[in-house]
């Protein structure tokens, strides 16, 4: 048990140091981030525009948060009779299901060469809204959801499995 700590421990002390040489003069926040992330909690990084906050976010999450790094962890655990209760479980899907639809979102979008503003733009949303959606900030309806899928030119695909989520875009084939 005290091995698995302290290579938790090294292991989050990596990827804040990798983080906080990638992000100039950003130790508090990633620090800070990093904290509440184990805690649960949400985070709100403010400062003008252009100083990579949601960047940041980005590569916090696929750095520290990605569920090939912990899902043995995690596994260990359950194998040794740890039960996790449902309502944590319940919020592992939601996030997971967040963290995958933002995924998805950012690359067609970076795929197809746009900015947040123009996305909202096509998709008749706010750039906020598309931050908070490739931020994993937020859980969209379906309604919404279509709105950026038509935007993106593609279809929107969802599988949800007790332990898989995957969201992906399939571009709109206009050959025909």
């Amino acid at each position: 048990m005290a091995g698995d700590a302290q290579g938790t421990a090294l292991r989050l002390r990596a990827v804040c140091e990798e983080l906080s040489e990638r992000f100039f003069e950003r130790d508090d926040v990633v620090r800070t981030l990093v904290v509440t992330l184990l805690a649960g909690q949400h985070s709100l990084v403010l400062g003008p525009p252009g100083t990579a906050k949601s960047e940041l976010a980005r590569e916090l999450r696929g750095e520290a948060m990605s569920h090939s790094r912990w899902k043995s962890l995690r596994e260990r655990k359950l194998a040794e009779g740890l039960t996790e209760p449902e309502d944590v479980a319940e919020a592992r899907r939601e996030i997971r299901l967040s963290m995958a639809l933002a995924k998805a979102v950012h690359d067609r979008r970076t795929e197809l060469g746009l900015t947040q503003t123009e996305l909202a733009d096509r998709a008749g949303l706010t750039q906020a809204k598309i931050s908070r959606i490739e931020g994993s900030d937020t859980v969209p309806t379906l309604p919404l959801l279509a709105k950026p899928a038509t935007a993106l030119d593609a279809t929107l695909n969802i599988a949800l499995d007790d332990d898989d989520t995957r969201v992906s875009f399939t571009a709109h084939d206009h050959a025909a």
